[in-house]
């Protein structure tokens, strides 16, 4: 049997896991799992702690040589392990108290895509139906022209800092804000064109050509003179993307950024309060 096989016959034959299902690539059909592809899992169980607290458990499902407990965007508990031959499973652990949690509609983005129902002695089938078509019936959330105008403040001022930490030889500190804390705002607004997954998932696969190209040019090395160059590039895809989504711009402040980085990266250093 493979990992999957072994992992879902080991769910159902364990007394201390009350449901579980499977979410992400390999219970979606579009953009469907591949080799590369992780195990996604979602368990209830009346005993959270014996898969949190060791790996123990692991040993019937196959051989695991990395394995560790991570914290999720939504502020639970996983533990993810890599296995012999470089399978991996991401098992998500949540009480039957967590339940309503589905109902309220903060799992919608996992199972939006789709899931596959393994183990359900809770009555979960009709809940999770719901939540996967109330997921699929709503549209990404678009952007409002006022949390467009406060992100946009938000890229410009942070342009600025990265400049000042570039002319002081601070390269990592500005290299981090770049190529990660604009690059965030930067993709909030790629996501914005139909189609789009979210964190930017398959991006290659559904961005415009011109935004790809834009994004390559984008990411710097760790030298001062390309990280000069990455910045003014990710400035401008910025300013592309918001006119391509016709958004209005704080002209303001894109101009008197746009002018504070070019002063700064010309003259090398920042006259800092």
């Amino acid at each position: 049997m493979n990992l999957l096989q072994n992992l879902t016959h080991h769910i159902r034959a364990d007394e201390d896991i009350r449901a579980a299902f499977l979410v992400g690539s390999r219970a979606r059909s579009d953009c469907p799992a591949d080799e590369y592809s992780d195990i996604d899992i979602i368990a209830i169980t009346t005993q959270p702690e014996r898969y949190l607290a060791s790996d123990n458990w692991l040993a019937s499902i196959g051989t695991p040589r990395i394995s560790f407990i991570e914290d999720t965007v939504l502020g639970d508990k996983e533990r993810r392990i890599l296995f012999e031959g470089g399978a991996d499973l991401d098992f998500l652990v949540f009480t039957g108290e967590q339940v309503p949690r589905i109902q309220n509609g903060e799992l919608d983005g996992m199972l939006a895509r789709g899931y596959v129902l393994i183990k359900d002695e809770l009555g979960l089938a009709q809940i999770l139906e719901e939540a996967h078509r109330r997921a699929n019936t709503q549209d990404a959330p678009a952007l409002t022209q006022d949390e467009f105008a406060n992100m946009a403040q938000d890229f410009w001022f942070h342009a600025v800092w990265t400049a000042k930490k570039m002319a002081r030889g601070e390269l990592l500190y500005a290299k981090h804000c770049l190529d990660v804390y604009m690059k965030e705002r930067l993709l909030a607004l790629i996501e914005q064109h139909p189609g789009a997954w979210y964190n930017g998932r398959f991006i290659e696969r559904w961005a415009q050509p011109w935004v790809l190209e834009g994004l390559a040019a984008a990411y710097a090395r760790y030298d001062l003179p390309d990280m000069k160059r990455a910045l003014l590039a990710t400035m401008d895809l910025f300013r592309g993307l918001t006119a391509e989504l016709e958004y209005t711009c704080p002209k303001d402040a894109e101009a008197f950024a746009y002018g504070t980085v070019l002063d700064l990266l010309e003259i090398g250093r920042a006259v800092l309060a």
